[in-house]
C-alpha cells in the first residue's frame, strides 16, 4: 500500500546517521542544487520528476526536499502515484534543514538564507 508521510527534519537527519535505508530526493531547480544540498541526495529537479523516475531507487523509502517544502510536496505525489510504497514530503526541507543546524553541502549560503 502506497502512502506519503511527513518527515520533519530532526527524523531524517536521525534516519541519515543511522544509516537507515533512504533515498534523499532534491526537487531544485539546477542552480539550488549546485548552490548546495544535503549530502547523498539525488537530484532530479521536479519538471524532470515524472520522466524521469527511472533514477529514483523504488527499493527503500523516498524523502522528498526543496527549499521550503512547497516542491517537495508536490514531487513527492509522483513516485506516490506511479506505485512507490513509501514516500515522505519534508516539510520546511531546507530552510529547516538549515534552521535546526544541519549540515548542508552548501557553495553559496545566501541562497537559502533569503
Amino acid at each position: 500500500m502506497e502512502s506519503m508521510g511527513l518527515l520533519s527534519v530532526h527524523h531524517l537527519k536521525s534516519m541519515i546517521d543511522k544509516r537507515e535505508p533512504l533515498t534523499i530526493l532534491d526537487a531544485h531547480g539546477q542552480e539550488e542544487w549546485d548552490s548546495g544540498h544535503i549530502e547523498g541526495a539525488i537530484h532530479v529537479y521536479v519538471g524532470h520528476l515524472e520522466q524521469s523516475l527511472s533514477e529514483v531507487p523504488r527499493d527503500k523509502p523516498v524523502a522528498v526536499y526543496c527549499k521550503t517544502g512547497h516542491r517537495a510536496g508536490l514531487s513527492a505525489s509522483i513516485p506516490l502515484r506511479a506505485g512507490y510504497p513509501k514516500v515522505y514530503n519534508v516539510p520546511g526541507s531546507v530552510i529547516a534543514w538549515v534552521a535546526a543546524g544541519s549540515l548542508f553541502r552548501e557553495t553559496d549560503p545566501a541562497l537559502f538564507h533569503r
